[in-house]
Protein backbone atom coordinates (compact mmCIF):
# COMPACT_ATOMS: atom_id res chain seq x y z
CA UNK A 1 0.00 0.00 0.00
CA UNK A 2 1.36 3.44 -0.89
CA UNK A 3 2.15 6.02 1.77
CA UNK A 4 -0.51 8.70 2.25
CA UNK A 5 -0.28 11.98 4.18
CA UNK A 6 -2.61 14.98 4.24
CA UNK A 7 -2.79 18.17 6.24
CA UNK A 8 -4.37 21.61 6.08
CA UNK A 9 -2.69 24.92 6.83
CA UNK A 10 -4.73 28.09 7.31
CA UNK A 11 -3.78 31.35 5.58
CA UNK A 12 -4.16 34.56 7.57
CA UNK A 13 -3.75 38.25 6.77
CA UNK A 14 -1.27 40.04 9.03
CA UNK A 15 -0.78 43.79 9.33
CA UNK A 16 1.98 45.22 11.52
CA UNK A 17 2.67 41.73 12.96
CA UNK A 18 -0.97 41.31 14.05
CA UNK A 19 -3.42 38.80 12.66
CA UNK A 20 -6.29 40.68 11.02
CA UNK A 21 -8.42 37.85 9.60
CA UNK A 22 -8.45 34.51 7.84
CA UNK A 23 -8.02 34.51 4.04
CA UNK A 24 -8.27 30.81 3.27
CA UNK A 25 -6.39 27.55 3.46
CA UNK A 26 -3.88 25.27 1.77
CA UNK A 27 -4.44 21.52 1.52
CA UNK A 28 -1.29 19.44 1.10
CA UNK A 29 -1.51 15.80 0.10
CA UNK A 30 1.33 13.33 -0.45
CA UNK A 31 0.36 10.01 -2.00
CA UNK A 32 2.63 7.46 -3.63
CA UNK A 33 5.52 9.92 -3.88
CA UNK A 34 3.43 12.61 -5.60
CA UNK A 35 2.63 15.86 -3.80
CA UNK A 36 -0.44 17.98 -4.54
CA UNK A 37 -0.92 21.42 -2.99
CA UNK A 38 -4.23 23.25 -3.33
CA UNK A 39 -4.45 26.88 -2.21
CA UNK A 40 -7.80 28.64 -1.74
CA UNK A 41 -8.12 32.32 -0.76
CA UNK A 42 -11.07 34.71 -0.62
CA UNK A 43 -11.59 38.28 0.48
CA UNK A 44 -8.05 39.34 -0.40
CA UNK A 45 -9.10 42.80 -1.57
CA UNK A 46 -7.21 42.42 -4.86
CA UNK A 47 -8.21 41.73 -8.45
CA UNK A 48 -6.36 41.25 -11.71
CA UNK A 49 -3.04 40.29 -10.13
CA UNK A 50 -1.00 37.14 -9.54
CA UNK A 51 0.60 36.43 -6.20
CA UNK A 52 3.60 34.14 -5.68
CA UNK A 53 3.12 30.93 -3.66
CA UNK A 54 5.96 29.52 -1.55
CA UNK A 55 6.54 26.64 0.85
CA UNK A 56 8.83 27.53 3.73
CA UNK A 57 11.38 25.20 5.30
CA UNK A 58 13.00 25.89 8.65
CA UNK A 59 16.76 25.49 8.22
CA UNK A 60 18.62 25.96 11.48
CA UNK A 61 17.58 29.47 12.57
CA UNK A 62 16.39 30.65 9.14
CA UNK A 63 13.38 30.10 6.91
CA UNK A 64 14.06 29.15 3.29
CA UNK A 65 11.35 29.62 0.67
CA UNK A 66 10.67 27.19 -2.18
CA UNK A 67 8.78 28.87 -5.02
CA UNK A 68 5.75 26.88 -6.22
CA UNK A 69 4.30 29.24 -8.82
CA UNK A 70 1.83 32.10 -9.11
CA UNK A 71 -1.83 32.21 -8.15
CA UNK A 72 -4.13 34.47 -10.21
CA UNK A 73 -6.49 36.62 -8.12
CA UNK A 74 -9.79 37.90 -9.53
CA UNK A 75 -12.47 39.70 -7.52
CA UNK A 76 -10.62 38.98 -4.28
CA UNK A 77 -10.53 35.22 -4.88
CA UNK A 78 -7.49 33.12 -5.73
CA UNK A 79 -7.11 29.41 -6.30
CA UNK A 80 -4.07 27.42 -7.32
CA UNK A 81 -3.14 23.77 -7.60
CA UNK A 82 0.48 22.59 -7.79
CA UNK A 83 1.64 19.00 -8.42
CA UNK A 84 5.20 17.78 -7.99
CA UNK A 85 7.49 14.97 -6.87
CA UNK A 86 7.02 14.62 -3.09
CA UNK A 87 10.65 13.60 -2.61
CA UNK A 88 12.06 16.72 -4.26
CA UNK A 89 9.70 19.70 -4.03
CA UNK A 90 10.22 21.75 -7.22
CA UNK A 91 13.83 20.61 -7.50
CA UNK A 92 14.74 22.05 -4.08
CA UNK A 93 15.97 18.79 -2.57
CA UNK A 94 13.36 19.09 0.23
CA UNK A 95 10.73 16.42 0.85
Amino acid sequence: MSEFQRFVSYINLYEENRKVRSLGFAKIENRGGQCKIEIHMRGTGFTGISCPAYLFVRKERKMEGVFLGKIPIQNGTGEGCFRMDGGNINGSGYR
